[in-house]
């Protein structure tokens, strides 16, 4: 081949950069960062972790996907369009990366025979993986960072508040809802500096869709007694998942952030927030109204 003949080499448009798990665990910003500077590649590319090797998820062949490549940027982006999955945009984890008070979030994916199942989120440490968090979980960090325009979420529920509305079975201790269109919104304020202390207020509107017990819907009671039950529930799982992160030491909602911002010389690096994060103390309140009501089961 003589040189006029020569082509050059490029990485094309790549639409999902996909990162085998051990690979994340032990830091992707030298690959990610090559990519947010070739001037081939577009912003735009979807970034996530799979637990098995990048290599064999794309060798496989699969009776049911004729392109993988573009399987998971649709399967991604219709998470993301459906409010169920944290953007995972190229510049969005460069952004958090270099964010002192905030750290990013990717989509976890899976291989499980001849499905490829988007399975919950990675939680990264600067650009260190170090925990997974489950799809049903992920309702919750969203709830708390961002907002909510049309979610889905399925909920259980202490059946004893309900005893004298319903009837249920024998041994049964927990109802389930459904609610969807939900609407939401979080206020998260700053109210002490040392330890970090927040004030966290998100309120929801809903329709409920499905409830598992037959209950007079009709009776004003019974949706207060919903209403006041879910959002407990709601509190308890977002209370218990801030705690985790805690213990994690990872903050993917962002709370450094509104230090930063209303800390003045706080000079805060991620260092210095990976001191403070795990002693910060949270105030959270949640208040849930149904709208409207669906069927039951």
């Amino acid at each position: 081949m003589n040189y006029e003949s020569r082509k050059k080499l490029a990485s094309g448009q790549p639409r999902v950069m996909v990162y085998h798990e051990d690979l994340a665990r032990k830091g992707l910003i030298e690959l990610v960062d090559t990519l947010s500077r070739d001037p081939d590649i577009g912003t735009g590319i979807y970034l996530t972790v799979t637990k098995g090797k990048a290599f064999d998820l794309f060798t496989r062949r699969y009776p049911e996907i004729a392109n993988i490549g573009n399987y998971l940027f649709q399967s991604i982006k219709q998470n993301v369009e459906s409010e169920a999955m944290v953007s995972p945009i190229l510049h969005e984890f460069m952004r958090d990366y270099y964010d002192p008070g905030q750290d990013p979030v990717l989509p976890y994916i899976e291989q499980h025979g001849n499905e490829i199942i988007i399975n919950g989120a990675a939680l990264f440490a600067a650009d260190r993986m170090v925990d997974t968090l489950p799809m049903s979980r992920l309702f919750y960090l969203r709830l708390i960072r961002d907002r909510f325009r049309s979610g889905y979420l399925e909920v259980g529920l202490p059946a004893a508040p309900f005893a004298e509305y319903a009837a249920q079975p024998k041994n049964q201790d927990r109802i389930y809802l459904v609610l969807d269109n939900i609407i939401s919104n979080s206020r998260i304020e700053l109210v002490g500096a040392n330890p970090p202390t927040y004030r966290v207020e998100i309120r929801i509107r809903s329709r409920l869709q499905e409830q598992s017990v037959q209950s007079p819907l009709e009776d004003p009671r019974v949706i207060r007694t919903l209403e006041q039950q879910a959002a407990d529930e709601i509190k308890n799982i977002s209370m218990d998942l801030i705690k985790q992160t805690q213990k994690l030491n990872v903050d993917p909602f962002g709370f450094g952030n509104k230090y930063r911002a209303h800390v003045r010389g706080s000079g805060l690096t991620k260092d210095k927030w990976r001191e403070l994060y795990p002693a910060a103390k949270f105030n959270l309140k949640v208040k849930v109204k149904i709208l409207r009501t669906g069927q039951t089961d």
